[in-house]
């Protein structure tokens, strides 16, 4: 096996140029997406740092507060392994950091040149591979066991004494303070905390000790605006104080609170009709952000050789570009009421506020990859992508039920980000065609989705999803790129159609007005 990559799970989105590099060269890669956790998993991961020939490392801020990533790295060190630095996210400090000796590729914005140098580096590797020492260092141990064991216990049906449920309570909050900036091992010990108050022996002490700490991890909540703002640039901007909004999905009926998460209806993909001239969707997706949509890029080097294919014919001049898009104009792009009722076929849709923050939400999802080809504008699904600001509504009708509508602008920096972030989208839904989707509500209570062929056009993709035991009732998924914004609509409703996919094109027409 040639090449390990070291990453952290929060940037699953930000190596997939890295890794479609090396696997355009015909490089074998090898990195733990497939694997859950315990000690077969932390196994599974030393054997193959083991008989990897170069130790490729992600670097980013997120990877360097990784333990696992710490101790892979520490290990493959001991091994004598070559170790490649590939930089994919920011770093607070480019000087302070355990390679910063070495020499670094970046590859947050993936050129030809970057490419080319990765594969370079890759073959010059290869060949200071030598054997492995004998004996072996000793095996770093499992990244967050602790955990393990207090799963076992909290799980165990056996009663617990007051005295051991509030140890528990002690040894969880230690480890939020010890490795609560770990995605994972935050999101594990919620977990556990959950399972602990649930039991059916837990004491009122217990109980509400664990309510507030889960408390202490609530996200904060995203501001509603009612127009423009113009209160941030290029940067994320800052939580406030508005109602928290959730995983969005559809109302079944009336309600207190519009943005109460409630179980979906869904639909029957024959009535699904794409606009004309989509076509299925390919595995490459080098069109949406490498210059000159039109050309073939293979990066290679060495015995691997760097085409630039472009199609033949006289093409006519491309369309004027859109200007670059700022905070100010983004809820412009925003359909009215009345634009949207002309495509979903309803006349009395009820517009939400307009929200300038990612939306957030406890709901468990049993693939949770597929978060993105499911719901709009997730602060989960959007980390790491360089995004500076987004602009989401919700649009809800009471009769006939459940028709709901969600529009979302996020601006990037760049147009190339942007158009990056829906090339790593394209994937990801396509990744999850076909499959079936969980989603269980913090009541317990589970709805059942299935997703169907992603669909694309030199501008975007959509996708269609449904509902297990429901009849007639679908979401339309869409995503667009123009300028430096990608555009994302969802539309569900009885008998959906090409809803999402029409929103986002007439979206998009406003930013060229």
């Amino acid at each position: 096996m040639a090449v390990f990559m070291s990453y952290s799970s929060r940037d699953r989105a930000l190596v997939e140029g890295v890794l479609k590099a090396l696997r355009r060269a015909h490089e074998q890669v090898w990195l733990d997406e497939e694997l859950g956790g315990g000690e077969a998993w932390w196994r599974e991961i030393l054997e193959q740092i083991r008989g990897c020939e170069v130790f490729l490392v992600a670097l980013s801020k997120n990877m360097l507060e990784s333990k696992a990533c710490a101790a892979e790295l520490r290990y493959a060190q001991q091994l004598g392994k070559p170790i490649l630095p590939v930089q994919v996210g920011e770093l607070d400090n480019m000087r302070i950091n355990p390679l910063a000796a070495m020499q670094v590729i970046d590859f947050r914005q993936p050129t030809m040149d970057s490419g080319i140098e990765l594969v370079s580096s890759v073959h010059a590797l290869r060949a200071r591979a030598r054997p492995l020492p004998d004996p072996l260092p000793e095996e770093p141990l499992i990244p967050f066991a602790y955990l393990m064991r207090l799963a076992t216990t909290i799980s165990d049906p056996s009663p617990l004494s007051a005295q051991q449920q509030m140890t528990l309570v002690a040894e969880l909050k230690a480890g939020l303070d010890e490795d609560g900036d770990d995605l994972s091992a935050r999101r594990d010990i919620a977990q556990l905390l959950t399972m602990l108050r649930d039991r059916p022996d837990v004491t009122w002490r217990t109980r509400n000790e664990v309510e507030s700490v889960l408390a202490s991890l609530t996200q904060p909540e995203r501001v509603p605006v009612t127009g423009p703002s113009q209160a941030y640039g290029f940067s994320p901007p800052p939580y406030g104080a508005g109602p928290q909004p959730v995983y969005q999905g559809p109302p079944a009926g009336p309600l207190p609170d519009a943005r109460q998460q409630l179980p979906y209806r869904p639909p029957d993909a024959t009535n699904f009709e794409p606009n004309a001239g989509v076509r299925t969707a390919s595995r490459s997706r080098a069109k949406w952000w490498i210059a000159g949509g039109a050309g073939v890029v293979t990066v290679a080097a060495a015995a691997v050789v760097v085409v630039v294919a472009a199609t033949g014919g006289d093409p006519e001049p491309p369309p004027a570009p859109a200007p670059t898009l700022t905070p100010a104009d983004q809820n412009a792009l925003l359909l009215t009421s009345n634009e949207v009722e002309s495509i979903v076929g309803v006349t009395n849709l009820a517009p939400g506020e307009v929200y300038d923050q990612m939306a957030t939400s406890p709901i468990t999802l049993s693939v949770p990859e597929c978060a993105g080809a499911q719901y709009n504008a997730l602060q989960t699904v959007y980390a790491g992508s360089g995004y500076s600001a987004v602009a989401d509504q919700e649009l809800t009708a009471e009769t006939p039920q459940y028709v709901f509508v969600n529009q979302t602008v996020v601006l990037f920096p760049s147009s190339d980000q942007a158009q990056r972030f829906v090339a790593e989208s394209a994937d990801q839904w396509e990744d999850c065609s076909g499959r079936g989707l969980t989603v269980t509500l913090e009541d317990g209570s589970t709805y059942n989705w299935s997703f169907g062929q992603v669909v694309e056009d030199d501008s975007g993709i959509a996708q269609h999803a449904t509902q297990e035991g429901m009849e007639g009732y679908g979401c339309d998924h869409a995503l667009r790129v123009v300028s430096n914004a990608v555009i994302e609509a969802r539309a569900c409703r009885d008998q959906v159609g090409d809803d999402a996919s029409r929103m986002a094109d007439e979206m998009a027409a406003k930013a060229s007005d």
